[in-house]
């Protein structure tokens, strides 16, 4: 182990010192965005994070010997005690309501008395670990996020226009990949908002809010996730409770998904019973329609642990077959089966040097720090483990180090650190090895995951948030005269904004519409207006093909009758990129065929 560690350490590094490789100018005729503007090949990173992932893999297969492990010794599982962490935090919440005037300490004195109390209560264990702990988690997720304070969600007026604004052209009866390109996937821009706004009222509140309770499911999803890799309900418990304490879940849909089908192929690597590949197969089908870069990575852990169990490729299949089959056998009913391959594999992977940040960016906070610390950590194992047979106490870990590595593509483009997702069940799965084969490290570990977590902080916020009336910053209102806003808090800026546009579009007729060229495309679905082109955001159509196919839209269509363009603020340039270099033919058709018509802060129309 020692050798293959240090040979995967070995790949790390030198994956690392080929920075300066890929860190080179811009190749002539890269696509507009912060790469070229910068002068950096878009492409770089993305080999980069090729060798971090391959590297610390390749080099412990080549030159580590392969040896059989012996099995560890038996110790104790977690104790049940655990069960009163969440009893804990159950008498913390319940006593802040009953007592709002109790200060932090002395609801903390009191959640220790009712676990006292508690602590000589039996519970049956399965109970707990199939009933108990997954409905706590869920509930303190949900109790203990900003939009449960506030009693309303934020909105983002760029990010939240990503499932929007679709959502209201789906409502128009407009179809996906055809008149609108989902950039994410088909449940994640739009599709679950359109089926929420026919269930709930139509504004955007309500569909945010369903969001919500949807995505408060990933703390359940995680949980049964560390259960199914350790077998301990009290570990799951922990990593769950580790992940909000940390900041690293929250209650979005775009990943809900992948962590459930991760929880059957974690089933499958510790029982090595195959039929449970049916289920992780299937889901990951389901996170390919929310999310397509979520479910690659999904797919090759899949994939890798096919390999390397040598069984179980019959049931794996059957569980894609199972949402394959189905989902493109409606997208072939609706016509829009060619549209979704050219649309997802085409036009959004050619996105990729479009939106490029950069080769590294520093950590800003100490907990990203950790989380660069955790993928290094994740990197070194998988290369220590991928040349040991399958074990089943070890192989679960060896998975999610896996998925962790995967992650870092994310990291390439946008430099996201969606290993965050399994870094909780990677950190609980490591304490509860070490634990349970007695290492000397593990005291440490459990130190260093407690520090990581900050509880006492989180407690802090958790009693602030339990206390709030109403919005927790002045700046965040709502947006009452608008029907569609209502439900909702938005910045001051894009209240201004929407009352600005409010006061513009009564000049045009109600079936007419205007071109968004400012990246606002929530406003399509605020004002129950048309967006006339397939792109919610300009960035998108960047490609000279692209920028026809808008212009064409813009001549063939005579219901535009607008354009809103950048104000003096710029509105929302991706990166600092403007809009207008991004789509310089389009801008070039805009200023010959519209003329200003209306300016009223960071608001500028154009009129045909």
């Amino acid at each position: 182990m020692t050798r293959s560690a240090a040979l995967a350490l070995l790949g790390l590094l030198l994956a690392i010192a080929l920075f300066p490789v890929w860190d080179r100018p811009a190749p002539e005729g890269q696509l507009p965005g912060l790469a070229t503007k910068l002068n950096f090949d878009a492409q770089g990173p993305f080999r980069w994070v090729a060798g971090l992932i391959v590297l610390p893999l390749l080099l412990p297969l080549l030159f580590a010997r392969k040896k059989a492990v012996a099995p560890p010794p038996r110790s104790k599982t977690m104790r049940r005690s655990f069960v009163l962490v969440p009893v804990f935090l159950a008498a913390f919440l319940v006593t802040m309501e009953l007592f709002p005037k109790l200060d932090l300490g002395h609801c903390i004195l009191v959640a220790l008395a009712v676990v006292f109390l508690f602590a000589r209560v039996r519970i049956p264990r399965r109970a707990l670990a199939f009933v108990i702990y997954p409905l706590l988690l869920y509930g303190y997720c949900h109790a203990t996020y900003v939009i449960t304070a506030e009693r309303a969600p934020r909105v983002s007026m760029f990010e939240d226009g990503h499932s929007l604004m679709p959502a209201a052209e789906y409502l128009r009866g407009e179809r996906p990949y055809v008149d609108m390109l989902p950039g994410h996937g088909l449940l994640e821009d739009g599709f679950f908002d359109y089926l929420a706004l026919h269930v709930v009222q139509p504004e955007i509140g309500s569909t945010l809010r369903a969001r919500f309770v949807v995505g408060c499911f990933n703390a359940v999803a995680l949980y049964f996730l560390v259960f199914a890799a350790t077998a301990s309900g009290e570990a799951a418990m922990l990593a769950v409770l580790f992940a909000i304490s940390g900041g690293m879940l929250t209650p979005v849909i775009r990943v809900l998904p992948a962590l459930i089908a991760l929880a059957f192929l974690m089933q499958f690597a510790r029982t090595r019973n195959a039929r449970w590949l049916i289920g992780a197969g299937f889901f990951n089908v389901v996170q390919g329609a929310m999310s397509i870069d979520f479910a690659f990575y999904t797919l090759v852990t899949l994939v890798v642990a096919v390999v390397r169990q040598r069984r179980g490729w019959k049931h794996a299949a059957i569980g894609i077959l199972a949402g394959v089959v189905p989902l493109f056998g409606a997208f072939a009913l609706f016509g829009i089966l060619g549209a979704f391959f050219r649309g997802t594999f085409v036009e959004v992977l050619s996105l990729g040097p479009v939106y490029t940040l950069g080769m590294f960016a520093k950590p800003q906070h100490w907990r990203e720090t950790a989380l660069y610390a955790l993928w290094c950590l994740a990197a070194i194992f998988a290369g220590a483990t991928v040349v040991r047979r399958p074990m089943r106490r070890t192989e679960p870990l060896f998975l999610i180090a896996i998925w962790m590595m995967l992650a870092a593509i994310s990291y390439a483009e946008r430099q996201h650190l969606y290993w965050h997702w399994l870094a909780p069940a990677f950190v609980a799965g490591g304490v509860w090895l070490l634990m349970r084969r007695r290492h000397a490290l593990a005291p440490l570990t459990m130190v260093a995951a407690i520090v990581i977590a900050a509880p006492m902080t989180h407690l802090t916020v958790v009693h602030t948030f339990r206390h709030a009336q109403g919005s927790l910053d002045p700046r965040w209102r709502p947006v009452p005269n608008v029907p569609r806003a209502r439900g909702a808090l938005f910045l001051d800026y894009d209240r201004r904004v929407i009352a600005s546009v409010a006061r513009y579009l009564p000049t045009l007729a109600p079936d007419e519409t205007f071109l968004d060229f400012t990246n606002r495309g929530l406003l399509y679905f605020l004002f129950d207006r048309d967006c006339p082109i397939r792109y919610y955001e300009v960035a998108f159509y960047e490609t000279e093909e692209r920028q026809r196919e808008v212009i064409t839209a813009l001549e063939a269509n005579p219901k535009i009758r607008a354009v809103l363009v950048p104000g003096p603020i710029g509105a929302y340039p991706v990166d600092g990129v403007r809009n207008r270099d991004r789509a310089p033919l389009v801008w070039a058709y805009l200023e010959r065929h519209f003329r200003p018509d209306f300016a009223e802060g960071d608001v500028v129309f154009w009129r045909r």
